[in-house]
């Protein structure tokens, strides 16, 4: 077979994914829960033990993608059989329980920093699709849980060292692609999202 023929990585690409999303199932039947009237999970109760298995399903998320780099730039992010839209979406549903709870105070902030780096990290491969000189076209809906994840530990630990950090990182690996709609990068987008939501909350608290 022409060696220029051959799949980057191994098809079905999600193969590779199987430990993670293994470990992801058990996360998620640990901590979801879901009421009879509501289409949404929930984490009822966050705690650092969630925190640090989000971080460390995240690094080695991050290295799986990052093993197969040029696939994951070329190819949409739901080839790891759906691991990253799904982890992303329970980090959202953390760092939205954490808040509800003011649980905050459980989780070490080392790790809220590293697993915001790595949610930005992400965001080169959750877009890159629709990334053409330097512009995101649309936000597919991947993307847009990637942005939904980082928005939502921005707003849930609200703290500026935080924001500075995804800057940071933001700024370090060289992402400054903006969406078509909003001029603003994917972190920039975020941290508007996120403290839109900080001065509805507190707008609440007051009444």
């Amino acid at each position: 077979m022409d060696d220029s023929l051959m799949p980057l990585i191994p098809i079905p690409a999600e193969k590779d994914f199987a430990d993670v999303r293994a470990r992801l199932q058990a996360l998620e039947k640990a901590y979801l829960s879901r009421k009879e009237d509501s289409p949404w999970s929930t984490v009822e109760r966050p705690d650092g033990r969630l925190f640090d298995e989000l971080l460390s399903l995240s690094r080695d998320g991050l290295k799986l993608v990052q093993k197969n780099r040029e696939y994951f730039l070329t190819h949409h992010l739901y080839d790891d059989g759906m691991y990253w839209y799904r982890l992303f979406e329970l980090i959202s549903a953390s760092a939205a329980g954490v808040k509800r709870t003011c649980a905050q105070k459980a989780i070490q902030p080392d790790s809220v920093s590293e697993l915001i780096r790595i949610v930005v990290d992400m965001s080169e491969y959750a877009g890159a699709v629709f990334c053409i000189r330097g512009e995101y076209s649309v936000m597919i809906d991947i993307h847009k849980r990637n942005q939904e994840a980082l928005s939502t530990l921005l707003y849930a630990f609200e703290d500026e060292q935080y924001f500075a950090a995804a800057k940071t990182r933001e700024s370090e690996i060289g992402l400054n692609a903006i969406f078509r709609a909003d001029k603003c990068t994917f972190v920039e987008l975020s941290i508007r999202i996120a403290k839109r939501g900080i001065a509805n909350y507190e707008r609440k608290e007051k009444h």
